[in-house]
């Protein structure tokens, strides 16, 4: 089943198996609707394996889904799953990581606030460093996920009052922590388009690497990461799966 997506142009799929709602877009499509006039704040979600259980068994992370504008198709399990669910092929294009389409945000360089809320406070100031480095015109104030520590050079500036001037709010504490921070915050930034973007600071601090790119067109990244940190991941990518399954089962067989 698919509607149009309000005000995006864009169509919405219902995953099969009542596993909710996405939005499969490219990175182009995402900053176009990033840049769009619209209401705000705005909230651009992700949906990816491990969102697709927690969606089962935590009921504020599906109201954020729910409740988000737009829900990205992040893995291919759920690329699959949007596929039989819109009963059509999608491109691959339309499976996006938070880096797919922040990257070239920040390559673009406009002119824009945005507040990057999470990673240690070392993985902030590294990661606050390489997109100065990298920008003339974007302002990205950056503060840990723990005590919220400003982690940009320059003058400090309270989160509170980052908030209020943001044009893009970018929260990475893992799901569900950075959604629930999300929706507790959403007033604070009336302006704004709130995403959450999981590890994205730790790529951008240089703590974590990216898989290669011939690894992630065959729907491997799974793998990778597994091999970088099996003791971290391991549970999410083995045991997660087949309880969504018994999730998935029960409710067909009521």
């Amino acid at each position: 089943m698919k509607k149009n997506l309000s005000g995006a142009g864009l169509e919405a799929v219902s995953l099969p198996l009542g596993l909710g709602e996405v939005h499969p877009m490219s990175a182009t499509e995402v900053l176009d609707f990033f840049a769009e006039n619209g209401r705000a704040p705005r909230i651009i979600a992700n949906l990816n394996l491990h969102g697709l259980y927690l969606r089962e068994v935590n009921s504020q992370f599906r109201a954020y889904c729910e409740g988000a504008d737009v829900v990205l198709v992040d893995g291919f399990p759920v690329l699959v799953l949007a596929m039989i669910g819109a009963s059509q092929h999608i491109e691959s294009k339309r499976r996006i990581g938070s880096t797919d389409w922040v990257i070239p945000l920040i390559e673009l360089d406009s002119s824009i606030r945005v507040v990057a809320v999470g990673g240690s406070a070392h993985t902030a100031t590294k990661a606050s460093l390489n997109v100065n480095s990298r920008t003339a015109n974007m302002s990205w104030l950056a503060y840990d996920g723990f005590d919220f520590s400003f982690c940009s050079e320059g003058p400090e500036v309270s989160l509170t009052e980052a908030l209020r001037g943001a044009d893009l709010v970018l929260v990475g504490m893992g799901m569900p922590f950075q959604e629930q921070w999300i929706v507790k915050n959403l007033d604070l930034a009336p302006n704004a388009t709130f995403a959450n973007v999981g590890g994205l600071f730790d790529y951008l601090g240089g703590a974590q690497r990216l898989a290669p790119r011939w690894i992630g067109s065959l729907g491997l990244e799974w793998a990778y990461r597994v091999a970088l940190a099996p003791r971290r991941l391991g549970k999410r990518y083995f045991v997660e799966p087949i309880k969504l399954a018994r999730f998935v089962c029960r409710r067909l067989l009521l």
